[in-house]
């Protein structure tokens, strides 16, 4: 049956492909491979991830440092950057949704790279715009990651994908800016964060280079329409042929399970550390940040690569077992080397949680909100 618009209508629009063709079922098999400039985007998202994460941990590394030799007031500082990093993730997310995530990134970076040049002025206390322009970036590589993935059925795993390898670069970088922050450290407390404005920098410059590239022109709507004429209704006013394509239904108890499980997660790892049961030293350290990576590394390259077949949900719901089992263990008496083993399945379920908890909430989500169900997940912890 054809559709001949009445006098005056313009012509309706061209009709999608078939939702399955868009879709390819729950595992996401048979989607579209993703263009090469989104995948450089994600590239470049990832590596600003990495830039603005060492040097917000090499600065922390700092003032631990300092606060020993120089008499840095540590307490005090770290309460304060708290309290702005927070006002910070608040102000990221609308600010994400209003003036878009790769502009929001360049304007968190330099607030941090001058907050880390004011401390030379200011001394510590200049941490506090350091907090506060590292929270305001810290949703924008995750929501530029949700931009550059076209909803299909493959939108979940792609998402995780991407950030999984985003917490690996992050977990290398943590690791390495240990002794980038001693080397700020041994050199007093306007260097010890002065320096940190250069790899600030560097993530402002990544952010810049993602902003001239744009968002494409398929991620300015919320969700795409298939509109195609139906035996009764007009299509232009949401007759029963009328529905999304690609993307996931609005399930607002599903959005809350994942949020109160991120609370709980974010609790059990807020606890105290049990004092015999958690090894110490510096290898033990190594090693964890190792596990964690490879850990987000394997995710990364299995949701990359597999058409999983199990849902968003699901997968979460097996990366919370993990944590679970570590936290339970972890919190058994001293069993020697069975104490590191157990800290280290912790560590792995908090790989997964973290990769699949964020794409499981803001897939889940409409797509305009992503920079907002971004920061509100980023607030819990």
């Amino acid at each position: 049956m054809t559709y001949t618009p009445p006098p005056g209508y313009p012509e309706p629009p061209t009709a999608h492909a078939p939702r399955a063709a868009h879709a390819g079922g729950p595992s996401g098999a048979g989607a579209p491979p993703l263009a090469g400039a989104a995948i450089a985007a994600l590239a470049l998202a990832v590596a600003a991830m990495g830039a603005e994460r060492f040097a917000y941990y090499g600065t922390r590394t700092s003032l631990y440092l300092l606060s020993s030799g120089d008499g840095v007031p540590l307490g005090g500082v770290y309460t304060v950057a708290a309290l702005f990093t927070t006002v910070g993730v608040l102000v990221g997310g609308p600010l994400a949704y209003a003036l878009g995530a790769r502009l929001t990134g360049l304007v968190g970076a330099l607030v941090a790279a001058a907050g880390c040049l004011a401390c030379a002025g200011v001394g510590v206390w200049g941490y506090a715009a350091v907090a506060f322009g590292s929270g305001v970036f810290r949703v924008v590589p995750l929501a530029v990651m949700l931009e550059e993935v076209p909803p299909t059925g493959a939108r979940f795993r792609r998402v995780a994908a991407a950030v999984a390898t985003g917490y690996a670069v992050v977990d290398a970088a943590a690791f390495a800016s240990t002794g980038f922050g001693t080397l700020g450290a041994r050199l007093g407390v306007a260097w010890a964060l002065g320096l940190a404005a250069l790899p600030f920098a560097v993530a402002a410059a990544l952010s810049g280079v993602l902003l001239g590239m744009g968002p494409r022109k398929h991620l300015q709507t919320d969700e795409r329409l298939e509109i195609a004429a139906g035996p009764s209704g007009d299509p232009y006013r949401g007759g029963p042929a009328v529905h999304a394509v690609g993307g996931a239904p609005l399930n607002p108890g599903l959005l809350v399970a994942l949020l109160a499980a991120n609370v709980v997660v974010s609790l059990a790892s807020a606890l105290p550390y049990y004092p015999r049961a958690v090894p110490g030293g510096a290898l033990f350290h190594a090693l964890d940040a190792l596990v964690s990576m490879t850990a987000s590394v394997a995710l990364g390259a299995v949701l990359a690569t597999t058409a999983l077949r199990a849902r968003a949900a699901h997968l979460f719901g097996a990366a919370l077992a993990v944590f679970a089992a570590g936290t339970v263990l972890r919190a058994l008496p001293p069993l020697g080397p069975l104490s590191v083993l157990f800290q280290l399945v912790l560590t792995v379920g908090h790989a997964l949680v973290a990769a699949l908890g964020v794409a499981a909430f803001a897939t889940r989500a409409p797509r305009r909100l992503g920079a907002l169900a971004v920061a509100l997940w980023a607030l819990v912890p």
